[in-house]
């Protein structure tokens, strides 16, 4: 699905972030779901690359303002280079 939205908006910044606020929300809802039974994220989005995994769990109010194009570039270099693996791989 983000593979898909991302192909098609060229990346766009507001696509990366919109991916990375629902990141965070499924996240945070699953921590509260049930704090007994835990997964590792590699279960959900068994795909994604530990670095993109970590940069997309990362909380925006933590970058800072000046920051957030560069975050958002690189975000879309790993995605970019996710995909390429999965098609050309």
């Amino acid at each position: 699905m983000f593979r898909c939205a991302l192909l098609e908006t060229d990346g766009a910044p507001e696509i990366i972030a919109t991916i990375q606020v629902f990141m965070q929300c499924f996240l945070e809802a699953l921590g509260k779901e049930n704090k007994q039974l835990r997964f590792a994220l590699k279960t959900y989005f068994p795909y994604t690359s530990p670095s993109l995994a970590m940069v997309l769990l990362q909380d925006p109010q933590d970058v800072p303002r000046g920051r957030w194009l560069q975050t958002l570039k690189h975000i879309s270099e790993l995605l970019r280079e996710a995909v390429e693996d999965q098609t050309h791989g």
